[in-house]
């Protein structure tokens, strides 16, 4: 069903195979404005988490319809760059719209009745928010460890309510 939705909204969903450096999804707009949505797959990936990256993704579509289907030049710039080169004002910029394109997610959940308890969705948002603060500060992503503490964290906050 989010596929369908994804492709409702004029974007394209493309499976790969997860190599070692690949995110577990991306959202890309090529020069001509095709969208594409592509997803990492790997073995014993769970379908929650196949599901909330593609809900991860889409929200940066919701993002852009209701951005008058425009990104910011500095926006832009950040997102090509290569990693190791971005200044902390870009870093920022990053995690500016990580976090204000993860807003849409909740709406998107209900408005399709996914059947995924909203404490995951939300603590979902909360380690993509927060690694994405933390690369701004740090100017690296936190470390595997590092995600699967603040994981822990974040399910023992919300899994209890």
């Amino acid at each position: 069903r989010l596929q369908k939705y994804a492709e409702s909204l004029g974007i394209r969903v493309s499976w790969r195979k997860h190599k070692p450096g690949d995110a577990g999804a991306m959202w890309v707009i090529d020069a001509e404005g095709n969208k594409e949505i592509i997803m990492y797959t790997w073995p014993r990936q769970s379908k929650i988490m196949l599901v909330l990256n593609l809900l991860h993704e889409i929200s940066h579509e919701l993002s852009h319809i209701y951005n008058n289907r425009t990104l910011s030049k500095s926006v832009e710039r950040a997102f090509s760059m290569e990693t190791e080169n971005l200044s902390e004002h870009q870093r920022k910029i990053i995690y500016e719209t990580e976090r204000d394109d993860a807003a849409y997610r909740l709406n998107i959940a209900y408005e399709l009745d996914l059947k995924i308890p909203k404490w995951k969705i939300q603590a979902d948002i909360d380690l993509d928010v927060w690694g994405y603060y933390r690369f701004w500060k740090d100017g690296v992503h936190p470390s595997n460890i590092a995600y699967a503490e603040k994981k822990k964290e974040l399910k023992e906050k919300y899994a209890t309510r």
